[in-house]
């Protein structure tokens, strides 16, 4: 079983991704977060293969909890799913070692292609 963190603020989005992951086989959500600095707290502490992190949060942003739960021994993988899909927003999370970006307009399509794909470069990491 394969295991997700969810950070975004607004609650109905977070029940939302819930959803979407619960749905597939192997996925589970471990628990959820309402900012930034919860994110990373979470992260050291439940060790998720996965966190799927919205850029605007309270407390810590996005990028800066990127950043820190990316350098929390053992690593999660942080997959972004924002609504600000500009190109250097993009590009700043993909330079901290993010493993996807989803626009939240585009999270219906892509969703789950892109934590199917990090967590296979979580495996073939390991192996």
């Amino acid at each position: 079983m394969r295991r997700i963190l969810i950070v975004d603020d607004f609650k109905p989005w977070r029940d939302k991704v819930r959803h979407m992951i619960e749905a597939q086989p192997g996925l589970q959500v471990i628990t959820e977060a309402s900012d930034g600095e919860e994110a990373v707290q979470l992260g050291a502490m439940l060790e998720p293969d996965l966190v799927v992190l919205d850029i605007g949060l309270p407390k810590i942003d996005g990028l800066r909890a990127a950043d820190r739960i990316l350098k929390c021994p053992p690593a999660s993988r942080v997959l972004c799913l924002s609504m600000q899909n500009d190109p250097a927003t993009i590009q700043a999370t993909l330079n901290l070692g993010a493993s996807a970006y989803v626009d939240k307009l585009n999270a219906g399509n892509q969703l789950l292609s892109a934590i199917t794909t990090a967590l296979d470069a979580v495996a073939a990491a390991v192996h």
